[in-house]
């Protein structure tokens, strides 16, 4: 079935009272409410207060995306997300009173401007990575695991991934990195983890060249000088295939051998000369990654079904709340895209299946309701998140 793509891109303005979103903390006022069931009145109380903080969030504006899938047939599928553009605290409930069975409330809270990234932050894992020449790097602690890792909490600190790591430790790959022997590794990868993509990598160089002594740097009129070069590799966890790969080098000069006493990734280590070229390497690869993969759509996996209730590998930590609607694809494992040839494998054929929607969630999973029959649906299916142009929408 032939399928068109239409993206729309919604902008929801709110009618405020005039506030709009700055730097600083704005008192807002809302009122909530709940229902007094058998939990009494201290619950319904709480239940209230949380209504009235995510009316007092909602003040800021609000964050849209949506797209759409229209297939042949003149079906329409649709994905979207709304969020809130504030973050709402220290609410003092100002009134409080009781109608029937249920209880109001109406507080004053501090709202400020959301500091996180708006999108689904993406399951990513890594390697450890290979040292081309090891006898260069005998003065720092541990650079095939630290390097990966510290790109790791650069990633993080992006607020686009999750890093995540497989149960058995982070895996190693062979060299060639892009060997298509290794895709059945990385996928492997992907699945004890759970990661939407994997990052390995080779540590070509880390070279130093060092004067024997005072007397000697003063003849020769220079400082001990370093460079680290790094080729890191962009692997999809489902297929294995590699999306892209980077390289790049820094140099320095000055205190150029940290010493095995710093731990590599610490805050001692990225002090010295060396480690502050490390630190720059890593973030100039972080954004790569960020670049190549902040394009690419939120995949997560169906890992239980209960009815018609669908448990999926993604949850708050990810990004992902109540009423969000993704699509959601059925895999079909037997007709995998193949390279004439050689077999090698080049991605998993699948088919739009139904809109799935949101109902509960949980730190690292969350609980949806398709469009479809559950007999329709398997575990290892996937939902999806089409990334359209983002709106905001403040008060003017």
């Amino acid at each position: 079935m032939q399928l068109a793509r239409f993206f729309r891109i919604f902008l929801l303005v709110l009618l405020t009272l005039g506030w709009v979103v700055s730097a600083a903390a704005q008192p807002i006022e809302a009122e909530g409410s709940a229902l007094i069931d058998a939990g009494g009145i201290g619950k319904a109380r709480q239940a209230a207060i949380e209504d009235a903080l995510r009316k007092a969030e909602e003040e800021a504006g609000m964050s849209v995306v949506s797209s759409e899938l229209r297939g042949s047939d003149g079906s329409v599928r649709e994905t979207s997300r709304y969020r809130a553009l504030g973050r709402a605290s220290n609410p003092m409930v100002v009134k409080e009173w009781r109608e029937d069975n249920a209880l109001y409330v109406h507080i004053r809270a501090e709202v400020m401007p959301r500091d996180e990234s708006l999108s689904y932050r993406k399951k990513i894992a890594v390697t450890q990575f290979h040292v081309a020449q090891p006898m260069q790097v005998q003065d720092l602690d541990n650079i095939w695991n630290g390097f990966p890792n510290a790109l790791m909490q650069r990633l993080e600190s992006s607020g686009m991934f999750l890093p995540v790591y497989p149960a058995g430790g982070m895996g190693r790959l062979e060299l060639p990195l892009d060997r298509p022997q290794n895709r059945e590794t990385v996928r492997i990868l992907a699945e004890q983890s759970g990661a939407q993509f994997v990052v390995s990598g080779i540590i070509h160089d880390a070279g130093a060249e060092v004067a024997d002594g005072i007397l000697q740097k003063a003849l020769r009129g220079k400082s001990d000088s370093r460079r680290i070069e790094v080729e890191i590799f962009i692997h999809d966890g489902l297929t294995g295939a590699v999306i892209t790969r980077f390289r790049a080098y820094e140099a320095t000069q000055g205190n150029v051998q940290p010493g095995r006493d710093k731990p590599f990734g610490s805050a001692v280590f990225f002090a010295t000369d060396f480690g502050a070229a490390v630190a720059r390497l890593i973030g100039r690869e972080a954004q790569v990654v960020v670049n190549e993969l902040g394009r690419l759509p939120f995949i997560a996996k169906i890992v239980r079904i209960e009815g018609e209730r669908l448990f999926f590998d993604a949850g708050a930590t990810s990004g992902v709340g109540v009423g969000d609607r993704f699509m959601l694809y059925t895999l079909s494992p037997l007709s995998d895209a193949a390279e004439l040839g050689n077999n090698r494998l080049l991605g998993i054929a699948e088919r739009p299946a139904a809109t799935l929607t949101i109902k509960q969630v949980q730190p690292l999973f969350a609980v949806g309701v398709a469009e479809v029959q559950p007999q329709k649906i398997q575990i290892g299916d996937m939902i999806r998140f089409e990334r359209a142009s983002q709106g905001l929408a403040k008060d003017k």
